[in-house]
């Protein structure tokens, strides 16, 4: 049996006058030139004041896998041994600000 042509139905084009953005997020704890992406200075900046994983998690929104996964590639990118000294380097070079 044939289907008949006719009788298939298209959705209307989307129109294109119409565009959807994403608001701009600025970088409040992070310099432009930093090495290091937004929310790895977020997470940074979070552990600079004693926040844990767990709590640092709660605050972003985010899981604490993704803490530690975001703090594990700043300390990378930074050539830190560890957290507390990603966080130095990170203040020193005034990649993040700590109020």
């Amino acid at each position: 049996m044939k289907a008949n042509s006719s009788s298939i139905q298209t959705s209307k084009p989307i129109n294109p006058s119409i565009t959807f953005t994403r608001p701009v997020r600025s970088r409040p704890s992070v310099t432009n030139k930093s090495p290091i992406t937004l929310r790895e200075g977020e997470c940074l900046s979070w552990a600079a004041v004693g926040k844990t994983a767990n709590e640092i998690a709660a605050v972003l929104n985010i899981s604490e896998h993704t803490v530690h996964f975001h703090t594990k590639n700043a300390i990378k990118k930074l050539n830190a041994s560890n957290k507390t000294h990603a966080v130095v380097i990170a203040i020193l070079a005034k990649y993040i600000t700590v109020k």
